[in-house]
């Protein structure tokens, strides 16, 4: 049987960098005695991960978590290839992961509000986005919100690089990627970076409504969705010193009436 503090002694680990997304420093390709393993080296969010990892166990569709010590933690390593947004044929599969993951208990309650304003705040004061600009942003958050807003755990940052296929079929290998945030804001990235095309859409619903309840998802509940990811990604990404502009256009045209 593995053990962790072997590999930790006498194996080959190696920081893995991804092609996609941000670089945390945490993921490790480890080798020992002639098989692989991923060793999460993390920074203070070892917890939140194995809650993930407890509570999507038995779905086979994450690494099995193999061992803990302290803030390292060892799964199991998925053979096979990571996807490209050119996986459109893959939203059902997708769909489904992002459905199961609502079903882990919510953590903690996020502060969208806070958040949203901060980083439209933000947009302004750098000049990102312009006060009529920033006041037309503010009055369609208004027009939008629910009366009441609701969190869950979410595949929110729902990229290609963070999900594998192999021969058993598709794997959600960043456990990172999951969180509590707005209800249903894994359909930001899915509608708006990956899967675009109508179809695509709908297949990736059909498969979260396996497992998951999607008759909160009005138009005007997808277009509040839209909202809040796209100013906190605008501002997010100039802080980065990252091209913003294309969450800025998507923002542009969400309040043209123009973002489906």
């Amino acid at each position: 049987m593995v053990n962790i503090e072997d590999i930790l002694k006498d194996g080959m680990i190696t920081l893995i960098t991804p092609v996609q997304g941000g670089l945390t420093k945490e993921v490790h390709l480890a080798e020992y005695r002639g098989e692989r393993y991923i060793l999460r080296r993390c920074n203070g969010n070892a917890d939140r991960l194995v809650r993930v990892s407890e509570g999507m166990r038995g779905t086979g569709v994450v690494p099995k978590l193999l061992e803990r010590r302290k803030g390292d933690l060892l799964y199991e390593f998925i053979e096979g290839r990571d996807l490209t947004y050119d996986d459109v044929d893959l939203a059902y599969e997708v769909g489904r992961i992002a459905g199961l993951a609502t079903k882990i208990p919510p953590s903690d309650c996020p502060d969208v509000d806070g958040k949203f304003f901060k980083s439209l705040r933000y947009l302004v004061e750098q000049e990102i986005v312009d006060p009529e600009t920033g006041k037309r942003i503010l009055e369609e958050y208004a027009r939008l919100k629910p009366d009441q807003m609701e969190s869950s755990k979410e595949v929110g940052d729902l990229i290609p690089g963070n999900f594998r296929i192999s021969d058993s079929g598709v794997f959600l290998v960043d456990i990172d990627s999951v969180y509590t945030d707005l209800k249903g804001n894994c359909f930001a990235k899915a509608f708006l970076k990956w899967f675009k095309p109508l179809e695509c859409r709908r297949e990736f619903l059909r498969g979260y409504e396996e497992f998951a309840d999607s008759g909160f998802l009005t138009r005007d509940y997808l277009q509040f969705v839209y909202l809040n990811f796209l100013v906190r990604k605008t501002c997010a990404w100039h802080k980065r010193g990252t091209n913003y502009r294309r969450h800025l256009d998507r923002l542009n045209f969400l309040l043209k009436g123009d973002l489906e």
